[in-house]
């Protein structure tokens, strides 16, 4: 299942790499919803090979991810892979400059299952898609603010 979403910012595109590349930036937002995300790599720059591991509660059970970013063009794009007990996750974090120091973000998931209970909830989300993606516009929204705020701190 994949799901795309696409927003504006205003900043610089070398700005916003640099706060999303940043996990101090980010924590607490994750924290408030619930979600545990710790570095497990010793790079000191964003490069291919940051990872991290996400711990968090979804349907009453806990979830792990280990993500990993496969590919860094700085200031351009991150892809990462990931994996958790039931599904493969891939994404793609594209920045396109835009006149006036905006930045477009561009957000693309695939999710896909590695069992037959993830088959279950995919197929299951399918028929809520609607909500979903509206609700991944929100969180963009609200990664798009504290970006914004960040870079004209």
């Amino acid at each position: 299942m994949k799901f795309t979403s696409r927003i504006e910012i205003a900043a610089a595109p070398a700005q916003v790499f640099g706060q999303m590349s940043d996990l101090s930036v980010f924590a607490p937002e994750l924290r408030r919803h619930g979600v545990r995300l710790r570095r497990t790599d010793t790079l000191a720059e964003p490069a291919a090979g940051m990872s991290w591991q996400a711990d968090f509660r979804f349907r009453d059970r806990a979830r792990v991810v280990h993500l990993m970013a496969c590919r860094v063009a700085p200031q351009e794009r991150i892809d990462y892979e990931g994996q958790s007990n039931s599904f493969l996750l891939s994404g793609a974090v594209a920045l396109t400059p835009l006149p006036r120091e905006r930045t477009r973000l561009h957000l693309t998931l695939e999710f896909r299952p590695r069992n037959l209970g993830a088959r279950l909830l995919l197929q299951s989300a399918r028929l809520g898609r609607a909500r979903l993606e509206s609700r991944l516009g929100d969180r963009l929204a609200e990664l798009a603010a504290l970006l914004e705020a960040g870079a004209r701190a």
